[in-house]
């Protein structure tokens, strides 16, 4: 992405956003404007959907909400994996780093499947199919042999 640079070195993004329909967050930085949604009936009402509110920095008093979360966190998109048909609940590295696992939100064994990527290449080398819902957790064993599902 585009950094911004200041005159004491490069400038640090107070946050990110997403577009409604977008899939990658995009930095925030001081002084960035909102964008009005250009949408129909976007402007009926104030802040729409498609309005995201400058974050500033602020100390928490608990554990973040995920919207604090998801305006507060950037995280840069290196690559894509597309194959699952839902949104990504764990993904794992094997400990050599030649391999990573994922899973998504499942509601029926056909989408429950556990994806192996080749890091090598990031094709899916094996699908795993063994859930019946979501599967929560992934983690790899110490030699990276086992894969374990939860």
């Amino acid at each position: 992405g585009d950094a911004q640079v200041e005159e004491e070195g490069v400038g640090v993004a107070l946050g990110a956003t997403v577009a409604a329909l977008g899939l990658s967050n995009k930095a925030v930085y001081a002084g960035d404007e909102v964008q009005p949604s250009s949408e129909p009936g976007a402007d009926d009402y104030g802040y729409g959907p498609d309005m995201a509110p400058n974050p500033q920095p602020r100390v928490l008093d608990g554990p973040p909400f995920e919207e604090e979360l998801a305006q507060g966190t950037l995280w840069p998109e290196v690559k894509k994996v597309f194959g699952h048909g839902n949104d990504l609940i764990s993904v794992v590295a094997d400990p050599r780093g030649e391999h990573c696992a994922s899973a998504c939100r499942a509601q029926n064994a056909a989408t429950a499947a556990i994806w192996v990527w080749s890091t090598t290449d990031w094709s899916c080398v094996a699908k795993l199919k063994a859930h019946n819902l979501t599967v929560t957790a992934l983690e790899y064993s110490p030699d990276g042999r086992f894969l374990l599902s939860a």
